[in-house]
């Protein structure tokens, strides 16, 4: 047998040396002449080597396209210059046709710690880390199982379901460890983030969106609902129409006052409005300023709050701006009412001890009325009292004049003359008209005291008849007269009439024997305001059922 191999080898070994192309089993023709190598059977075949993964990877240098058989997997594999690369095996690749046979323990994916990436118009589409984190049309972000782009398309994601049970759920989202969230949508640009729509078919309660969240101990957890809108426009818009109960913007909370929040609403944006709350029976109303945190239009209130902690550090509604990277006089609190002329209330504050309490931090006031101040009661500063701090109050009070007066004094002594000169602040003339005197000697008596010039253009006027070396003590009483009594003459007014809404009314009727209905200024009874929180409370506990 082996004299009949050296035979043959004899034989071919000239023929390989000669032609680049070799034939066997070809009865005597030619090898084809796209071949390297033409061989032909139709009863046997072409069997490589065959070795185990040890004898594979123990080949020195292979040449890239080598190919051998592994028998620990029973599959063919190629080198491709860098590593062995597993060829598909037939009936275990997914066919474009679909598949069959299957027996549940295929799958399309990776073995190893790859990521599985789907691509369309060779373009990458979807990618599967191998975490298990999916990025759909954008990078796979490790804070978010499914990460979603919906680049140039008006709807990121659409979820129907077609059955009519009362129980079906569009979208359904469950989380159970703290910090996290069941359902996480982000919009950028555009109109509307998250849209849903309900089509009631029944006499049941129906939602839009129905957020529930139980348990949380932490005071940052339990929120029922967390929107970030940073567009000009909405984070949600919820809008109910039809049937007889209609809950718009509905949002409850089992326990207020446990650290959970019925909602929590962000723009982050210039622009646009954190909350738009639109109650019933009114008009479409848009607060004209940009970046409002909340806007609620009432048919008889447009924001309430309410609170029935006992604690001295309760505040039913908060206005807080803490801006710190600019100069600008940001507001806290505003209240604008201006139906027409002579008619609506900007604040209004009524309570047990003090009706509107303002705190100045820095010095400047704590209370400013740009315009002015009316008061039927007395005007008065009020300090703890310097004998006794603990147990009293010291309080003075204003003068109060028929004239729109300023008041300027000072003390200055005579010289040998028995004269002196007085400077009054540079402003004097700028603000001041029509002066009047008074001078007060002391220590002895000075009968031809007088003033002998009056105020001149430079803000002087000078005293005579004193007594040299002698004190006198000085007054000048002078008639406002800056730029705003100036445009506004009518201010100095002492008897104003009443308009013909205030006719027959009174700032305080009780002085005069009246009723309170004939009160000017109606002030909300203690029954009434208690009622108003009864109305609240049972809104916010009649939860809705099914």
């Amino acid at each position: 047998m082996k004299r009949g191999l050296l035979v043959l080898l004899g034989i071919f070994l000239p023929l390989w040396a000669v032609s680049a192309q070799v034939a066997i089993n070809t009865s005597g023709s030619d090898p084809d002449g796209s071949a390297m190598l033409d061989v032909q059977s139709t009863t046997q075949g072409l069997l490589i080597p065959r070795m185990s993964v040890s004898d594979r990877d123990g080949i020195s240098s292979p040449a890239t396209g080598l190919t051998v058989y592994v028998t620990d997997d029973n599959s063919f594999y190629y080198y491709d210059g860098t590593s062995w690369i597993r060829l598909q095996q037939a009936g275990k690749s997914w066919l474009l046709a679909g598949n069959a046979g299957t027996s549940g323990a295929e799958f399309l994916g990776t073995t190893d710690a790859q990521p599985l990436i789907i691509k369309t118009n060779n373009t990458e589409r979807v990618r599967i880390k191998d975490n298990g984190v999916i990025g759909i049309n954008t990078t796979p972000d490790d804070n978010y199982l499914l990460y979603v782009s919906g680049n140039n398309h008006s709807y990121v994601g659409r979820f129907v379901s077609t059955r009519t049970s009362a129980d079906d759920i569009g979208v359904y989202g469950e989380v159970t460890a703290s910090d996290y969230y069941g359902i996480g949508g982000e919009f950028r640009g555009g109109w509307i983030g998250v849209r849903s729509y309900v089509y009631p078919t029944g006499s049941n309660y129906y939602y839009g969106i129905i957020s529930e969240v139980n348990g949380g101990s932490g005071v940052n957890e339990g929120l029922d609902l967390y929107v970030n809108g940073t567009g000009t426009n909405y984070g949600v818009f919820s809008y109910t129409t039809g049937g007889n109960t209609n809950y718009s913007g509905y949002f409850y909370t089992s326990t207020p006052y446990d650290g959970g929040s019925a909602g929590f609403f962000v723009n982050s944006d210039n622009a646009g409005t954190g909350i738009y709350a639109l109650g019933s029976n009114v008009s479409s109303y848009f607060i004209n300023s940009d970046g409002a945190a909340l806007v609620g239009t009432g048919k008889l209130l447009g924001i309430a709050g309410f609170s029935e902690e006992d604690d001295s550090n309760t505040i039913c509604v908060l206005g807080d701006y803490e801006g710190t990277d600019n100069y600008a006089d940001a507001t806290g609190v505003q209240g604008y009412s201006y139906p027409r002329d002579y008619w609506g209330y900007g604040v209004k504050g009524i309570g047990g001890y003090y009706g509107v309490w303002g705190e100045d931090i820095n010095g400047s006031a704590a209370v400013f009325a740009n315009g002015d101040l009316d008061a039927s009661g007395t005007k008065s500063f009020v300090i703890d009292h310097p004998l006794d701090p603990a147990n009293k109050f010291l309080k003075h009070f204003s003068i109060e004049s028929n004239e729109v007066l300023n008041v300027y004094r000072g003390n200055v002594t005579l010289d040998a003359n028995g004269e002196a000169t007085v400077q009054l602040p540079h402003y004097f003339h700028a603000v001041n008209r029509n002066f009047s005197y008074m001078l007060t000697p002391v220590g002895s008596p000075a009968p031809g005291l007088y003033v002998s010039r009056e105020i001149d253009d430079q803000g002087t006027f000078k005293i005579a008849g004193g007594n040299p070396g002698q004190k006198i003590s000085w007054y000048v009483y002078a008639e406002r007269n800056d730029p705003y009594l100036q445009q506004h003459p009518e201010k100095r007014k002492v008897e104003v009439p009443k308009k013909a809404k205030e006719r027959g009314k009174y700032l305080m009727p009780e002085l005069y024997g009246q009723p309170d209905s004939k009160r000017m200024v109606p002030i909300t009874p203690p029954q009434k305001i208690q009622k108003k929180k009864v109305q609240l409370v049972r809104h916010v506990k009649d939860k809705p059922k099914k």
